[in-house]
């Protein structure tokens, strides 16, 4: 306030869950472009990884590459794997957030 008259603001922040203990719902993930040339973009909204880890498997299961995330994006460069379909997982910790296929033309 001042002088001239006063003024009153309200606003509602979002800070997100902080643990993996706290999810009740389901993580907002998004992967593009896909299929991708060499790097996709991992999005992750509304949630706060504590050990978030980005997994690659080929169809047969083997482990090809196991990347840190953050909320927020996090690009992925797959550019040293051949072209293929592969199978990803989005892990905090033990729990699964998300999980899908990616295509490397």
């Amino acid at each position: 306030s001042n002088e001239n008259s006063s003024h009153t603001s309200c606003q509602t922040l979002y800070l997100g869950v902080s643990s993996a203990k706290d999810i009740t719902e389901k993580v907002s993930v998004s992967l593009f472009p896909n299929p991708t040339e060499d790097k996709f973009r991992i999005v992750i909204k509304d949630y706060l990884p504590e050990h978030g880890r980005l997994s690659l498997y080929d169809l047969t299961g083997k482990s090809l590459l196991s990347s840190k995330v953050r909320s927020g994006a996090t690009i992925i460069d797959i550019s040293a794997i051949s072209p293929g379909t592969y199978i990803y997982e989005l892990r905090d910790g033990g729990k699964l957030l998300d999980s899908g296929k990616v295509v490397r033309i």
